[in-house]
């Protein structure tokens, strides 16, 4: 099977884009005394419910991937020892949908697929094909053929695929990982409001991917021109503070959490402009790993940290108050909409990434908590 046979399947995740005065009251946060560990395990449980009998989610076999990480995720950030019996089901739950998702792609993976099968750290088959492919990404299209089949995507998933595609060359060690990075950075400068369907989520993934592999540097977003004015002399270094002017004001409804467009309008359609979990799981992604970045370094500079651990403790606020009670985690983290699986699998994914006291109760967080007082020690 060549990449073009399946180029056409990867996809943006459907959005309802709700309209606020219709969906208001209908989402509902925790009710009691929620720990982060019970939403975890909520959510986890939920997800390797729905599994069907040959590893896939119904109607969700594009997001095979980002589902599998967030149940690997699950199984590591309780602390869990391996005999223990969540911890084997959300496995096994994990290792079935690998097993699926390598029969269904015939070696050629999505982004969030490559991804998955390379952060499998319990599954070492799994980080062996993640290599492999890179290799034959390289010999059987070329690594530019590979990518181009996915040109007729949209700006903001061809983004979005890229960023795990870059994070899995780097695991890997992949011969052509500086292929990937630049397509990245490439795709990234074809992003805007007018372009791009969830521009800020676009921006948010960019700056995850290009921040776990140390990139966020002073390469041009845009180095030849061609890319949307906006990126005019933008380097990939100003993304993080880029995205913090993104993020929803605290006097604002749906505060921490993030717009889905850079002039933070609705886009003309009478629709939410903020709150949604993609937009805000992968622009917190994006600074929690900046942000960790520059407290490993001993030279960083603290004014620059204190910002990116107020935005993160905002946005980590907004997360924690929508898990939900059920397990079901929907398109829109106060109003609720659509569930997926996917987005079970990606909060599961940024909850492991934040590295939170399990034990910390939801409805106790105040106006004195800090950012680093809710995370567990590294």
């Amino acid at each position: 099977m060549k990449t073009f046979e399946r180029a056409g399947d990867m996809k943006m995740r459907p959005r309802h884009w709700l309209v606020l005065l219709m969906v208001i009251g209908i989402a509902s946060g925790p009710a009691y005394a929620l720990t982060v560990g019970d939403a975890i395990v909520a959510i986890a449980d939920n997800v390797s419910e729905s599994q069907q009998q040959d590893g896939s989610w119904h109607l969700e076999e594009a997001y095979t991937g980002s589902i599998i990480t967030g149940l690997l995720s699950a199984a590591r950030q309780n602390g869990l020892p391996p005999n223990d019996p969540k911890y084997q089901t959300y496995l096994s739950s994990a290792r079935l949908g690998g097993f699926y998702l390598v029969e269904a792609a015939q070696g050629f993976y999505f982004g969030e697929e490559v991804f998955a099968l390379s952060d499998s750290q319990e599954i070492t088959y799994f980080r062996g094909l993640a290599a492999r492919f890179f290799q034959r990404a390289k010999e059987v299209d070329t690594t530019p053929g590979y990518i181009a089949a996915f040109d007729d995507l949209g700006p903001s998933t061809l983004v979005q695929g890229l960023a795990w595609y870059v994070i899995a060359a780097w695991e890997t060690d992949a011969a052509d990982k500086w292929i990937w990075r630049q397509a990245l950075i490439d795709a990234l400068a074809q992003v805007d409001d007018e372009t791009a369907a969830v521009p800020v989520m676009a921006l948010g993934a960019a700056t995850w991917g290009l921040g776990k592999i140390g990139g966020l540097d002073d390469t041009l977003v845009d180095s030849t021109g061609g890319g949307r004015p906006m990126w005019q002399g933008v380097t990939t270094a100003d993304l993080p503070s880029l995205l913090m002017d993104h993020q929803v004001p605290q006097d604002q409804f749906d505060a921490g959490t993030f717009y889905w467009r850079f002039d933070h309008s609705d886009g003309g359609a009478d629709i939410v402009p903020a709150g949604y979990v993609e937009d805000t799981v992968f622009s917190t992604l994006g600074l929690l790993t900046h942000h960790d970045t520059l407290l490993a370094d001993p030279d960083h500079d603290p004014e620059e940290l204190a910002l990116l651990a107020g935005a993160l403790l905002d946005a980590t606020k907004a997360i924690l108050a929508s898990l939900p009670e059920d397990g079901q985690v929907r398109e829109h983290l106060t109003l609720g909409g659509l569930h997926l699986n996917a987005y079970g699998g990606e909060m599961l994914y940024l909850l492991d990434q934040l590295n939170l006291d399990p034990d910390l109760e939801i409805g106790d967080l105040d106006s004195e908590t800090d950012f680093a007082g809710m995370r567990r020690a590294p």
